[in-house]
């Protein structure tokens, strides 16, 4: 485990501090890591909607999974805690109860967040509305992902079986949570690391996979085509944020997380949007408010290019709201030779709202 070290930058010193075992601090039980987890799910690497803990509705009484959630693709995300992965079968344990909420269709999964929120079925289904971006709930894939966390990794096994789960597309990730203790303090930093798979390979497998994952999934290739062609486009050139490739989705984000910019190929109609979302969840004010700002600048946007743009709001009651340039297609899919057109206008739409982004921002901290 590696070492963080405590600044005081008055005193110019600078203390090591070591990692700790959660049971040398006396949890003995995965239920704590459950409930930090619960308390920010994106410890876990990635921004996930909880669907419910200790989910138990299985022929055998006795399996629960631990914590089932939806990513923002709206994947059902099955997550195994432990405080050790060494001797645990947590994979195992995994596989299987993928296996039993791969029937589960997305009815369930409102049913399952109405009950742990102790909130209407209506609420629940407006919930994962907003946090899909979606006016209509899609139904649950037959796939769900894997996520394994516990305190260590230590058990080479199971790794290994995690990375050969992965190499028949089974969407299986590691999380390793470890805590430190902070000296003459009653808090504990807990540093979150993906370690399966590995941060420096995951662009390239990535693109490794491209095709194979787009033909499982239904997706056509010439869609995972597209996107390649356009990251590749979108990466040659200096931008101000790097790309976002998990899980499929290509965009770019942001240093505020209910801001992010995307890349979306629509069928019905059929044409490619370069947009800039704004997602506070249970805020569709505060949503509205952004959007009103950037169409008071709408003419800078604009300025100088022929692509349609246009603003608006999306899901329940404007959950999400979007500005966006719209390129329409009139083929069966969108040409790769008009991929570094849609990574200049992701350019351009960053570099024209981000300041005016920056400075709502600043405006509303003013007012706190």
């Amino acid at each position: 485990m590696d070492c963080i070290y405590l600044v005081r930058p008055r005193e110019a010193a600078m203390e090591k501090v070591e990692p700790v075992l959660l049971e040398a601090l006396g949890f003995t039980e995965p239920s704590d890591l459950e409930q930090w987890i619960l308390s920010n799910m994106e410890v876990l690497g990635e921004n996930l909607l909880a669907l419910t803990n200790q989910f138990s509705q299985f022929e055998v009484r006795k399996r629960k999974v631990d914590i089932l959630a939806l990513d923002a693709n709206g994947k059902l995300v099955v997550v195994e805690l432990k405080l050790h992965a060494e001797g645990s079968f947590a994979d195992l344990q995994a596989v299987y109860y993928a296996a039993m909420c791969s029937t589960m269709k997305m009815g369930m999964a409102v049913d399952a967040l109405s009950r742990f929120r102790g909130i209407s079925r209506e609420a629940a289904a407006d919930q994962i509305r907003g946090f899909l971006r979606v006016e209509q709930l899609p139904e649950l894939d037959s796939k769900p992902r894997i996520i394994l966390a516990a305190n260590s990794f230590d058990d080479q096994e199971l790794t290994g079986a995690v990375l050969w789960l992965r190499s028949f597309n089974v969407d299986a990730t590691c999380v390793e949570l470890t805590p430190y203790k902070l000296p003459d303090y009653n808090r504990l930093v807990l540093v979150p690391r993906v370690i399966i798979p590995p941060p420096e390979a995951k662009n390239y497998m990535a693109r490794v996979s491209a095709k194979e994952s787009s033909m499982d999934s239904g997706e056509p290739v010439e869609l995972a085509q597209l996107r390649e062609a356009i990251a590749h486009a979108y990466e040659e050139n200096p931008a101000r944020f790097g790309l976002d490739r998990s899980h499929g989705f290509l965009g770019v984000s942001t240093p505020e997380g209910a801001v992010f910019y995307e890349w979306v190929v629509r069928k019905r109609p059929r044409q490619v949007d370069v947009g800039v979302y704004f997602t506070w969840m249970g805020d569709a004010q505060r949503n509205q408010d952004f959007i009103k700002h950037l169409a008071e600048h709408e003419a800078e946007i604009r300025a100088g290019t022929q692509w349609t743009y246009n603003a608006g709001q999306g899901g329940y009651n404007g959950i999400w709201t979007y500005a966006r340039f719209c390129f329409p297609y009139d083929t069966e899919f969108p040409s790769l030779d008009r991929a570094a057109e849609y990574a200049s206008a992701m350019t351009t739409l960053i570099e024209r709202t981000w300041p005016l982004i920056e400075a709502h921002l600043q405006k509303e901290k003013g007012k706190v």
